[in-house]
């Protein structure tokens, strides 16, 4: 009978005195998940009769009666070489199985998680993939952000040479330096969180990812993204001109709108209203991530509102804002991406297994 355990985001196959020998050295711990072949489910290892005398502290089973003579049985034939088993072909779990949290039952029996415990395994899963997050971000973040600090800073150096007698040219050539930053932003942060969302999507399928992989699946995507992102931000843009609050529900929801493109491969219109139905089904958590969101960037930029006071404007306030963006976006986008499938599962019945076999 085969056993596997999930390290490392792959599953391993494992005898069971493989499992008992790290039952008594504590690498495996009872609340643990171990699939067995003969069940074909994950069930926990303290569960386990096989290892119920393999734990710290369980008392020993008295030792067996002695053999009888068995004669040597015929030579048999060895078996057929068979290749360890694939991703595809060995059981997966989605990375909210290896949580040690107990999910409370919906009333049809599905599993739901808290939004406490979506923050936490939100951080859990930050912590694990941290570096692997970082560079997917960083490699288009930092040098944009670079070339948007000295362009700020030439344009400025420009506008104070100039001040004497072109004051109205060195207003311009600011203003003009100005809009070319945030056009370089507006263009670099919605593409950054596309990648990050979908380096987080094949995290959560239980797959391993790196930034080259992220950032070619956006551009195998950018169409359908540029598209559902254009009509989401004018989408926000308009409620916010017309009365602010507009603008915050159409943010809050289309939420969803970067994993529906990912994972259903639904964009533009409908994309936006497939994240619209999926955010109004579970609004009450879905605004509660977005509340959060907004709270810890406007705490992550209470060092570069010092920094503006002391400094200015400049060159090093513009890379300190942006390494505290690289450092902080990947939370809220693993917290949405976890979301989405939490809400999925719920109410769709969301098969995760069959999902990473597509993804990864």
């Amino acid at each position: 009978m085969g056993y596997y355990i999930h390290r490392d985001g792959q599953s391993v196959g494992v005898t069971v005195d493989q499992l008992r020998e790290q039952a008594r050295a504590g690498q495996l711990k009872r609340e643990d998940y171990v699939y067995q072949d003969e069940t074909a489910q994950w069930t926990s290892a303290g569960t386990m009769a096989e290892l119920a005398q393999d734990w710290p502290g369980a008392t020993p089973p008295p030792p067996p009666p002695p053999p009888a003579y068995q004669p040597p049985p015929a030579q048999p034939q060895p078996p057929a070489y068979q290749a360890p088993p694939t991703y595809a072909q060995a059981p997966q779990q989605a990375y909210q199985q290896q949580s040690s949290q107990q999910r409370p039952s919906t009333s049809g029996g599905v599993s739901v998680d808290g939004i406490d415990v979506i923050f936490k395994r939100s951080f859990d899963m930050y912590l694990q993939h941290w570096q692997a997050l970082l560079w997917t971000a960083g490699m288009v973040l930092m040098p944009l952000s670079l070339a948007a600090a000295v362009l700020t800073w030439v344009a400025a150096v420009a506008a104070r040479s100039l001040s004497g007698g072109f004051g109205v040219f060195a207003a311009i050539l600011g203003i003009l330096g100005t809009a070319l930053v945030g056009l370089v932003y507006a263009v670099a942060s919605p593409l950054v969180m596309c990648a990050l969302t979908s380096s987080v999507i094949r995290m959560v399928a239980g797959g391993q990812s790196d930034w080259r992989w992220s950032w070619r699946v956006v551009f195998q995507r950018i169409g359908p993204l540029a598209i559902t992102l254009l009509l989401g931000g004018l989408a926000v843009t308009v409620g916010a001109i017309l009365v602010c609050l507009p603008g915050i529900a159409a943010a809050v929801l289309l939420s969803f709108a970067v994993p529906v493109v990912f994972i259903e491969g639904t964009s533009g219109v409908d994309g936006l209203k497939r994240s619209s139905q999926l955010v109004l089904t579970d609004w009450l958590r879905v605004l509660i991530l977005f509340l959060a969101t907004m709270a810890c960037g406007a705490l992550c930029y209470i060092p570069v509102a010092l920094l503006i006071w002391l400094l200015g404007n400049g060159f090093i306030v513009t890379i300190v804002r942006d390494l505290l963006m690289l450092v902080v976006l990947p939370l809220p986008t693993i917290a949405l991406v976890l979301l989405y499938f939490d809400i999925r599962r719920k109410h769709e019945g969301l098969d995760e297994a069959s999902l990473a076999r597509k993804l990864v």
